[in-house]
Parts: C-alpha cells; structure tokens; sequence
C-alpha cells in the first residue's frame, strides 16, 4: 500500500513490500533506567530514522521506525512501565 500525502492510499497486492509490518511492544515494571534509555534512542530519531531491530523469532536485524509515539504509565519511584509500535521500514539505511 502507497500512502499519499493528501490521504490517497493505493493498494496491491503485487510487489516486494506489499503490506505493513507492525510490533506492538509493551514493557512492565521496567527499571528506570532502562526506560529513560529507550526513550532517549527513540527521541533522537524523532520517528524518522530508520534503525537495525531483530523481532522475536527473527535471526537477523532489519531496518523499522517507531510508529506514532510511544507511552509511559504506571510510574512507580523506581520502575515505569512503556508501550511503543515498531513499523518495518523499507526505505534506503540513514
């Protein structure tokens, strides 16, 4: 599916990349530290830079971006929980 900036799609089923792959990750009760590292990563490519990510029962990295922006709850003094979506890019690598 091609997405156009005035909200046109066109859709086939022909093609290398012919649908969206999506993750939808949720990490619980995580440690401080580790969210505010993933946070950090994912600021500094705003959504826009593609970066190496292997899901799971892959074997090799591939190219994905975050999709939309990612969510924070549950924030305990040393534990947060963090929620995010991962669209498989497949433009050319930054």
């Amino acid at each position: 599916m091609s997405k156009m900036g005035d909200g046109y799609e066109q859709r086939s089923s022909a093609g290398l990349n012919d649908f969206d792959q999506f993750w939808e990750l949720a990490f619980d009760n995580e440690e401080l530290e580790t969210v505010n590292a993933m946070k950090s990563f994912l600021r500094a490519r705003r959504g826009v830079e593609p970066f190496y990510w292997t899901p799971p029962r892959e074997s090799s990295p591939t190219l994905w971006v975050m999709e939309g922006e990612f969510k924070e709850s549950n924030l305990m003094p040393n534990s947060s929980s963090f929620s995010v979506t991962f669209k498989r890019w497949y433009g050319a690598e930054e």
